[in-house]
């Protein structure tokens, strides 16, 4: 009987052999590969919100769409004179209207004048119809030093209207040579080409 009593009594001692390394931290493996799961997480998704991703930039047709739709925006009673051909962004361009040969080319005397910002080489800006001359010319120039002078002797640009840009016959025109008319009416470009006065 003895030995039925030492049986029962073994088998209610608990096992007395060492549980194996997987049934001691189960749990404990499982939250450290859940936390490492979080941290990889979170780590991926602050990368992909603060790395940097180079500008894109639109190709010619986009351009082109651009182009057509600024001149959509240009109400019928608004004309838009544009200016291209800047070899950088620096400064601003200034743009003047004339319509006589004695203030021609004499910023102060000009009937109209404005300074423009540089985008991209080039500039833009609206007048309304009404108020431009029958006949005028224009001269637009690059002032990269900001002293709203066109100073010949540097690299400073300039443009006039009627000039072609590949016109190098006419260095600097005269009022005549740059006249124009005003537009039959409004919603119309006028174009002006810089280039290097030489």
């Amino acid at each position: 009987m003895q030995e039925l009593d030492d049986a029962k009594l073994d088998d209610s001692l608990p096992n007395s052999q060492p549980e194996s390394l997987w049934a001691q931290n189960h749990g404990n493996v499982l939250l450290v590969f859940l936390a490492g799961l979080i941290v990889a997480g979170s780590g991926m998704l602050l990368y992909r919100q603060s790395r940097s991703v180079a500008p894109g930039f639109p190709n010619a047709r986009r351009i082109a769409e651009l182009n057509s739709s600024e001149m959509r925006n240009v109400s019928s009673d608004m004309v838009l004179f544009k200016v291209a051909g800047a070899t950088d962004d620096e400064g601003a361009i200034v743009l003047a209207i004339y319509d006589s040969e004695a203030s021609f080319a004499d910023l102060s005397q000009a009937n109209w004048s404005q300074e423009i910002t540089v985008s991209n080489g080039q500039a833009s800006w609206t007048l309304p119809f009404v108020d431009l001359p029958e006949k005028f010319a224009v001269v637009a120039f690059h002032d990269k030093n900001g002293d709203r002078e066109f100073n010949r002797n540097t690299s400073e640009q300039v443009g006039y209207s009627r000039l072609e840009p590949n016109d190098n016959e006419i260095i600097e025109p005269n009022f005549q040579q740059s006249l124009i008319s005003r537009p039959p009416a409004g919603g119309e470009t006028i174009q002006i080409q810089l280039r290097t006065n030489s």
